[in-house]
């Protein structure tokens, strides 16, 4: 016979629990997260989509996801504009506030996405000589006399 522990955690499956503001150490503000991707939320959720990062440890449980309310999603949006889920990289960085509990009604804590920067597509290498200073491809910095301006 099962308990009601053992039938939780089959239920949970293998995925890691989600990151949210109460998991944080309380001397602890902000949070910054290497994001691997976003994508939808499963139909059981009120949040439309989870950012998935790099896997953070905090008091020895592993996170690897965090819900994206529709404040956060805003945010987001603003930063990346409307770019396809899977390819959202980068570095977020989150803060922990109060927020009001949807269902319970009570304050609670939670993270509201303060920053975000992208990763550099691998794809839009610079080129060398686009690297170097102007006086090191060449073009040569020289002030020109009064004589050489044309009005």
């Amino acid at each position: 016979m099962s308990s009601l522990k053992d039938a939780l955690e089959k239920k949970k499956g293998d995925s890691t629990p989600l990151l949210k503001g109460s998991v944080l150490p309380r001397k602890q503000d902000t949070i910054m997260l290497n994001v691997t991707g976003v994508r939808e939320a499963p139909e059981n959720f009120n949040s439309p989509a989870l950012m998935d990062f790099e896997p953070v440890t905090i008091d020895g449980v592993e996170y690897g996801a965090v819900p994206l309310n529709k404040m956060n999603a805003k945010a987001l949006m603003g930063f990346v504009a409307d770019t396809e889920l899977d390819s959202i990289q980068g570095t977020a960085t989150f803060q922990r506030i109060l927020v009001t509990n949807p269902k319970t009604k009570a304050l609670t804590q939670g993270l509201q996405l303060i920053a975000f920067e992208r990763a550099r597509s691998k794809a839009a290498g610079k080129t060398k000589a686009g690297n170097w200073p102007a006086s090191r491809r060449g073009t040569k910095n020289v002030a020109k006399d009064d004589d050489e301006v044309p009005f």
